[in-house]
């Protein structure tokens, strides 16, 4: 039947929610090159906080749920749960960190987070994921991918070499 075309990310939720898996891609394709050599902890590395206690985390994911409320106190809180290719985690923000990241927490959001893994205000013997900053997964992609740096041993570099970069440079200035 005639039918509007689905966009990617609604194609590739439908494979997932039709097969159980991504067939075709997966949503996070596009920013591959940050989640693996940006980003230095994975979702499923979040069940252990013993292994991240102290650690500065920079992760990256997809929002694939969110659960908000009001706790007991009157104070409002939000639960993502946060995809990248090992797996999911939820991540808790409360009081004034869900009203500063809410915006953020919508479905289908592609994320870069930087946390740190500390002791829990009201209880030091337990260990939480406190996020500081998020961004965009597309703004960090564009602002760290503006250089590249190559590195090359002493004894390899040779005027063959100097004048084949050179060529390559030329040909594909970029930005």
């Amino acid at each position: 039947p005639l039918a509007e075309r689905w966009n990617d990310l609604e194609r590739l939720n439908k494979e997932r929610e039709l097969i159980g898996i991504y067939l075709s891609a997966h949503p996070l394709d596009e920013y591959e090159i940050v989640l693996e050599h940006v980003c230095n902890t994975k979702m499923i590395e979040l069940a252990d906080r013993s292994a991240l206690e102290t650690r500065d985390i920079t992760m990256g994911g997809i929002v694939v749920g969110v659960r908000q409320g009001i706790s007991k106190k009157g104070s409002p809180y939000g639960i993502a749960r946060v995809e990248d290719y090992s797996g999911s985690a939820e991540l808790a923000f409360f009081g004034q960190d869900w009203i500063n990241f809410q915006n953020y927490m919508q479905e289908g959001r592609f994320l870069f987070m930087r946390a740190k893994c500390q002791p829990k205000q009201w209880n030091v013997n337990e260990m939480e994921i406190k996020v500081g900053s998020i961004e965009l997964l597309s703004d960090v992609k564009e602002k760290l991918i503006e250089k590249i740096t190559i590195t090359i041993p002493l004894p390899s570099l040779n005027t063959a070499l100097v004048t084949d970069l050179a060529s390559i440079i030329q040909s594909s200035p970029g930005n």
